[in-house]
């Protein structure tokens, strides 16, 4: 019971530190239709103009079955313009697509570099959709 308490807090602080470690926090999100049958999931992205990202993968994932694919996924300005760069934007958007309309995804993982040259790392974004958007898909 003793050993539960501790783990349950050990990975209580990692979650914590692994937030407040990451160079960019979700705003706001939205689900649109696309061409075809895609549906495409909005990410509005919040970070400090002055730090380096990179975007590298977008994974849409369904935490209830584990099923989940790499989406097709673009960043803009939040307009049409892409950007390549991120480096001077403090907000951008994610906008990651898929066609399977079987996943109904609630979360996304989102691999991202920090540093030019450094390692890549995950962040984990949940929900993926605001919960009014949820409740009014049901």
């Amino acid at each position: 019971m003793k050993l539960n308490t501790i783990l349950r807090a050990t990975l209580l602080s990692l979650v914590v530190f692994t937030t407040a470690c990451s160079p960019f926090k979700q705003t706001a999100s939205r689900m649109q239709p696309a061409e075809g049958n895609r549906t495409e999931y909005v990410l509005s992205i919040e970070k400090d103009a002055q730090d380096y990202l990179e975007i590298i993968d977008v994974r849409l994932m369904n935490s209830e079955t584990k099923a989940s694919e790499s989406a097709t996924f673009k960043v803009t300005d939040g307009s049409n313009q892409t950007l390549l760069n991120l480096k001077g934007y403090e907000t951008f958007t994610i906008i990651a697509a898929t066609s399977n309309s079987d996943l109904n995804p609630d979360c996304a993982i989102i691999t991202y570099k920090d540093e030019m040259d450094g390692d890549q790392k995950s962040k984990k974004i949940k929900p993926l959709l605001a919960p009014a958007e949820e409740e009014s898909e049901e």
